[in-house]
């Protein structure tokens, strides 16, 4: 199931390093601050907390949540990387 979840991650960073890309040709950057960074931090935490728990009780549905979860903000963690990056040139 990880490997999946590795392309997934893989096929976002491309796209979203392609929107800065245009977002940059355009003047525009899109703004993250720090309270984004902190729900995509929870939500990571969250989504962990969610596969731990369905590992425990044996719920696949509740540890595939979680692993979403996990991919969800690792997403926008890539985004969100990816505007840092751009925003030191």
């Amino acid at each position: 199931m990880s490997t999946p979840n590795l392309e997934l991650v893989s096929m976002l960073r491309v796209r979203l390093k392609r929107l800065c890309q245009i977002n940059r040709q355009r003047k525009v950057v899109p703004v993250m601050g720090i309270g984004d960074k902190i729900q995509n931090a929870a939500q990571d935490l969250g989504g962990k907390a969610k596969e731990a728990a369905g590992n425990a009780t044996d719920n696949d549905r509740l540890k595939a949540e979680g692993q979403k979860d996990q991919v969800v903000a690792d997403a926008k963690k890539v985004g969100q990387d990816v505007k840092d990056e751009f925003k030191r040139d």
